[in-house]
């Protein structure tokens, strides 16, 4: 049965993000258009997000953190409706990003959501061939999270945007596997929308993919180059993908980003039932 917002299994206030669909839609189920609608700003957004930008850039020079402006695609709106999850995008950049959610989320009741950059993520929860669920270790250099398990992915970006009819997350979350962790079409045997979330510590929206693995745990752990130092993950962790280990798994790995905790919890929801989704994140 389809979830919606409306049916959802209750949360614990332990969740740090937010269920706004959950349901494993194959590619056919997820559609996404462009709309060339500017994001909502005010006077005093577009200041904040001047003086951060200036501020981290100034930052990231004296770190070597990874820092970089590039166009995004916004989150608008969303419906479940006739077995689909539809998805409007427009445009927004990193820059913006940074200022709105990454740095001023505190202030999102002042400042308004809506208003925010909120690029809208493509994530995916990787299952390997023996049967464990793989997550990154996020380096330090990266502008946001450094040090925090995460999943591997990044958000839809303009070079996405082939079709503005029918925007293809699919094959951006294949676009951000590669560049992250080397993996190429072939080795994945299949792949998942499991709905979408916003989580509750930078508000961004995120799409949660679970993405099934033709390699092994082994053997895609011995795929992330340690001599890269550019690259955004300094590591890969492991969990058996069972019902028991989930939980524990996230508590062992602390610092968790949210966008972990959800993706894999979620994937737990539609793999083992709202009974162990309930159970289970009483215990986060």
């Amino acid at each position: 049965m389809l979830r919606k917002v409306g049916n959802l299994p209750e949360m614990g206030n332990n969740t740090p993000y937010v269920i706004l669909a959950a349901e494993r839609f194959e590619r056919s189920r997820l559609r996404i258009t462009w709309t060339d609608e500017p994001r909502a700003t005010t006077d005093e957004i577009e200041r904040l997000i001047a003086e951060q930008w200036q501020r981290r850039l100034a930052q990231a020079q004296l770190t070597g953190q990874m820092l970089f402006n590039g166009e995004l695609a916004r989150y608008v709106s969303h419906e479940v409706a006739d077995g689909k999850l539809r998805i409007t995008v427009g445009p927004t950049c990193y820059r913006d990003f940074l200022g709105t959610n990454l740095y001023n989320s505190h202030r999102v009741d002042e400042l308004g959501w809506h208003r925010f950059g909120n690029p809208l993520g493509t994530t995916g929860l990787l299952i390997t061939a023996d049967d464990q669920i793989v997550l990154g270790r996020r380096s330090h250099r990266v502008a946001f999270h450094g040090g925090y398990l995460h999943t591997v992915g990044g958000a839809l970006e303009m070079q996405d945007i082939d079709d503005p009819a029918d925007v293809d997350a699919f094959a951006a979350l294949l676009r951000e596997l590669s560049e992250e962790v080397g993996l190429t079409a072939g080795e994945i045997t299949s792949t998942r929308c499991m709905g979408l979330i916003r989580d509750t510590d930078i508000f961004q929206p995120e799409l949660l993919f679970e993405v099934c693995l033709s390699l092994t745990a082994s053997e895609l752990c011995a795929r992330l180059d340690h001599d890269d130092a550019n690259q955004e993950h300094v590591g890969l962790e492991c969990c058996p993908n069972r019902p028991y280990a989930i939980v524990d798994f996230l508590h062992a790995a602390r610092p968790v980003a949210p966008v972990a905790v959800a993706t894999t919890m979620i994937h737990g929801m539609l793999t083992w039932g709202d009974q162990w989704y309930a159970e289970q994140t009483a215990r986060l």
